[in-house]
């Protein structure tokens, strides 16, 4: 395009960027499960780290979705970064397989790719470089020119952050390997820029990548009519690489026009149908020829890939030529589970809501549309959430047209949980007669729908579910929710009598979430009596409760000196949001806790040298050891999938290295991991909320708390937010073990796989 454009948003932790042989795009991923991301054009993917200073949510809040990496098992992280193999002193067997860097375990992986629709799984084959060396690092690699593959190694022995910026790593140590077949011979012909043209075309089919891209960039400098003749028989007569290439040449050398991109869209192979699409596409719109000729190759495409490829490209037309590749790309069910597809084309209907809601919702005039399993599956929801989550009058007038042109009650349920979303921990706004008349048209509108549109019957019966221990958690926790938005003021009365007995967990959280909106000083102390005697589950939010406001903070430091509390049940980055209120709290915060605002990994060292003493000294026993891993920390971390979520998965960790295991644990907080910072928000009503960031949009803020609640802010409120510096995993988890106790924790928690008994 001649033009810095944004290809793909996200990508996770990405580390490295790969184009394979037909111009696909890989990367590496900081994590674990996967060998990393496959983009496509206009793609969004996962934005690692929502939190405020990192890469933030989607620049699209209604994006309703992100397409996956790569599936691949149970992988370890990390890939820090994978290329395709493409080069003749590689081994036959390899080429067009993934070649992945993992540092942290200090080796090479062969991975297969295999189709998955339209993007790709791996499986891993092989190991074929291995190094016992603690300093061996592989970061980075390339298909050279002769052939080989030449491996960058960083050779350190730690690698993470913090050895970085406190100036702990060698910048003169790295090495370069060059890794080729035992019965291979390099290629000692690099110099392409001696060749002619005519030499050059017999390189576009030449079995290295690296000749092939340098034949086309040189190619694409030619402006002989009778070279741009010789690319254009081979686009059309040969089938391999060898044509495509030919294809990208005559594009960058300008020999490429409409009339070939007509022909190319019934080539036999498939990549250069897809370019052909790809390339036109980079013009912003069609001409009306090559239009009809894309929408007619819909109907009769079978490569997932071209069809990914045509929603990649509608999502930069106008609305007159990417809503009608939509509608026929939407009859086709044969996408109905594609990784890809199905978000492709949403996002195109999204991308006109905007300007041209009107041609959008026209599609939806025709009742077969609605029944198609695409629209049902993919789309129904998504569309009544953002016209109602963007909540202008035009908008919801939308959303009641779409349930005026349902055909069934399935296809309206399917809307309603669209709008429910949309709307959840919001008052809902004025509505538009159209749509209160289609909402009081339903057959049986949930009680909870029904007292977020105000309906005053309801309201009575919500409180009676709210009340009554025999209905599920689920009712009472979204009723109380419900009514908690539509009108607290009315519900409080209610949660005050039911709270101090109520034994269900999950409404006692639920309650203390919606009251913590009211300043109401008399509140902190009613919930520091109710403390002893709440289930276990709720105690946290209890505290959290107690430390969202300056007035009621008074209440929890009573409760913690009066012994109906253990201060170590107070959360590290609690007591440091407490020291922000000021001297006089800030005061008795040290008289509980002399320790707060001592700076992160204080006296570290020798407590982690003493550990690793112990640990590798004499052998624990796993079996012991789960016992002990099961008590102190699944709670929130899952292995071997068991356990909470609250922090990372473990399974996929690099778990047999002391070197940072164990800071990791008694350090916690020297390197946090991303996604799992710990945020402290302020809100314009006084209150001080802490925990993970679950979510982010353009009008909520929703943070996750240690007991898995999740508290729902609306972004108007929101005054500032700051990321904790320390972890919220506490830094004396290993308190009280005696050292054989701890080599059985360290032995469970370092095998390899489930243990039974």
């Amino acid at each position: 395009t001649r033009e810095f454009e944004i290809f793909a948003e996200g990508g996770g932790n990405v580390f490295g960027l790969e184009f394979d042989a037909v111009g696909r795009l890989f990367s590496g991923h900081n994590g674990g499960n996967t060998r990393g991301f496959h983009y496509v054009q206009n793609g969004f993917y996962l934005k690692q780290g929502k939190s405020p200073g990192k890469f933030g949510p989607p620049d699209n809040p209604f994006s309703f979705g992100e397409l996956p990496m790569m599936p691949g098992g149970n992988i370890p992280r990390f890939s820090h970064s994978v290329i395709a193999i493409n080069g003749n002193a590689m081994p036959d067997d390899w080429q067009g397989k993934l070649l992945g860097a993992d540092p942290l375990h200090r080796h090479l992986v062969l991975s297969k790719r295999s189709m998955r629709g339209a993007s790709f799984a791996t499986r891993d084959l092989a190991f074929p470089v291995k190094n016992s060396d603690v300093a061996f690092r592989p970061v980075y690699m390339v298909n050279a020119p002769d052939g080989t593959v030449l491996i960058a190694d960083f050779y350190e022995r730690y690698i993470a952050h913090g050895q970085h910026y406190k100036s702990q790593i060698d910048p003169t140590s790295g090495r370069i390997y060059r890794l080729r077949a035992r019965d291979k011979e390099r290629n000692t012909a690099t110099r392409l820029d001696k060749k002619t043209d005519d030499q050059l075309l017999q390189f576009l089919d030449h079995p290295n990548k690296w000749h092939r891209q340098n034949a086309v960039r040189l190619l694409g400098h030619c402006t002989v009519e009778s070279i741009h003749e010789a690319l254009r028989k081979k686009i059309k007569t040969e089938f391999g690489e060898a044509s495509l290439h030919a294809l990208w040449a005559l594009k960058q050398a300008g020999g490429f026009n409409a009339d070939l991109a007509v022909d190319l869209l019934a080539h036999s192979n498939s990549d250069i149908r897809a370019w052909a699409v790809r390339l036109q596409g980079d013009r912003r719109e069609f001409s009306t020829v090559f239009f009809n000729e894309v929408r007619r190759l819909v109907r009769r495409e079978s490569h997932p890939e071209v069809r990914s490829q045509i929603a990649a490209t509608a999502f930069r037309l106008p609305r007159d030529q990417a809503l009608p590749l939509m509608e026929e790309l939407l009859l086709r069910s044969d996408d109905l589970d594609d990784p890809f597809i199905p978000l492709q084309c949403w996002w195109v209907l999204e991308r006109h809501c905007e300007n041209d809601r009107a041609a959008v919702l026209a599609l939806f005039d025709d009742q077969e549309f609605f029944r198609q399993p695409m629209v049902e599956q993919h789309i129904l929801e998504r569309l009544m959430r953002r016209l109602a989550a963007r909540g202008r009058q035009d908008d919801l007038a939308g959303c009641a047209r779409l349930l005026a042109a349902a055909p069934t009650k399935v296809h309206r349920a399917k809307l309603m949980a669209g709008f429910s979303k949309a709307i959840e921990g919001q008052a809902l706004p004025r509505l538009p007669d159209v749509l209160a008349e289609q909402l009081r048209q339903l057959a049986s509108p949930s009680l909870v729908l029904s007292v977020r549109l105000g309906d005053e019957s309801a309201f009575g019966q919500a409180l009676g579910v709210v009340v009554d221990e025999d209905k599920t958690e689920r009712e009472r926790v979204e009723l109380i929710r419900a009514l908690g938005d539509a009108d607290i003021d009315r519900l409080m009365p209610t949660l005050l009598r039911m709270l101090p007995s109520e034994s269900n967990a999950g409404v006692v959280i639920a309650a203390l979430l919606v009251l913590q909106r009211l300043d109401d000083s008399a509140l902190g102390q009613k919930v520091a009596d109710w403390l002893p005697n709440l289930p276990v589950a709720a105690r946290s939010t209890a505290i959290s409760f107690l430390a969202s406001r300056a007035s009621w903070s008074e209440r929890l430091f009573d409760a913690i000196e009066l012994g109906h509390l253990a201060k170590h049940d107070v959360a590290i980055t609690t007591v440091e949001m407490l020291l922000s209120y000021g001297t006089e709290v800030a005061e008795r915060v040290k008289t509980i806790w002399p320790s707060a605002g001592r700076p992160v990994g204080e006296g570290m060292s020798a407590k982690i040298a003493r550990l690793r003493s112990v640990v590798e000294g004499q052998t624990g026993s796993p079996y012991r050891g789960r016992d002990l891993y099961l008590k102190r920390c699944a709670a929130c971390h899952k292995l071997f999938h068991k356990g909470g979520e609250i922090g990372p998965n473990l399974t996929a960790y690099q778990r047999t290295d002391l070197d940072t295991l164990l800071p990791a644990i008694l350090d916690p907080s020297r390197e946090i991991r991303e996604g799992f910072e710990h945020m402290q928000v302020q809100t314009r009503d006084g209150r001080r909320l802490s925990g993970f960031l679950s979510d982010k949009t353009n009008s909520l803020l929703i943070l996750r708390g240690i007991d898995g609640s999740d508290t729902v802010i609306d972004q108007e409120q929101v005054q500032s937010t700051r990321i904790s510096p320390r972890s919220l995993m506490p830094e004396g988890l290993l308190t009280g073990l005696t050292d054989q106790q701890l080599r059985d924790f360290f032995a469970y928690l370092r095998i390899a796989q489930p243990i039974h008994n």
